[in-house]
């Protein structure tokens, strides 16, 4: 019995050291690629950002992974073994994307920063393999481009969940800042719906309007505080709305 079992125990310490070394499960969960007031990095500049998850049980060793913002140069930043850098099992790491690679400041700082008119974040190990990537559209200045459901899902936009589980996928199916302010009806809808947003301070409004892979679809400007949105030429799913870069929420279109 020994004897069968010690060469299945060898194995599985044997995938396990390969996860560790070529970071499979090592996952890009959450970005923001216009951070106006959201998170300070070590020098307290609100910087662009980048997280990364680790989905395994078990460490992965990140000196010599490479982090980038272009599909054709992989390898544009890599994460130096001076820093040592270890992402724990389930645990989160945040580069920052802020052009201050070559300075000495707290923290992993790449070489290049991200465009809130979109283009990708590329992960790669040591050897240069693709591990994860993901491409995208125009972003919206303090909102995330985050995994839901945490880790696995596909990219959507929605209040950030720096360096901690994305909850966007809570009962009540809605990521807002003021529930009082903004009334969407009907939600879920077959394409036409009503906005309503109580606030008083504002008289014109501006609706940019988002499918779940962060592709701008619609957009909006001069609105009063109540107005009409058609979506009935878009296909069914979850669309985000966002309403003076301020108010946030999902609108389901059915059939």
């Amino acid at each position: 019995m020994m004897k069968n079992i010690l060469p299945l125990i060898i194995l599985l310490f044997s995938l396990n050291a390969y996860a560790q070394v070529s970071g499979e499960g090592l996952v890009i969960n959450e970005f923001m690629a216009s951070n106006d007031s959201t998170a300070m990095d070590p020098a307290g500049d609100y910087d662009d950002w980048i997280e990364l998850f680790n989905t395994t049980e078990d460490s992965i060793y990140l000196s010599g992974f490479f982090i980038s913002d272009k599909e054709d140069n992989p390898s544009k930043f890599e994460i130096p073994d001076s820093l040592n850098v270890t992402i724990a099992p389930l645990g989160y790491l945040i580069i920052w994307a802020d052009e201050d690679g070559d300075k000495m400041q707290d923290g992993i700082h790449a070489n290049f920063k991200l465009s809130g008119g979109g283009e990708a974040v590329v992960l790669s190990n040591r050897d240069t393999i693709v591990l994860d990537q993901v491409v995208y559209g125009e972003q919206t200045t303090d909102l995330s481009f985050a995994r839901s459901p945490n880790g696995t899902g596909d990219f959507v936009i929605g209040e950030p969940t720096f360096n901690a589980p994305n909850d966007m996928t809570s009962p009540s199916d809605e990521i807002i800042i003021d529930n009082s302010k903004l009334i969407v009806f009907p939600n879920p809808n077959q394409g036409q719906f009503e906005v309503r947003l109580n606030d008083t301070h504002t008289k014109s409004n501006y609706i940019r309007i988002y499918n779940v892979l962060g592709k701008l679809i619609s957009k909006q400007d001069n609105l009063s505080n109540q107005f009409r949105v058609n979506l009935t030429s878009e296909r069914k799913g979850i669309y985000v709305l966002v309403i003076n870069d301020r108010y946030t929420r999902k609108v389901v279109v059915n059939d």
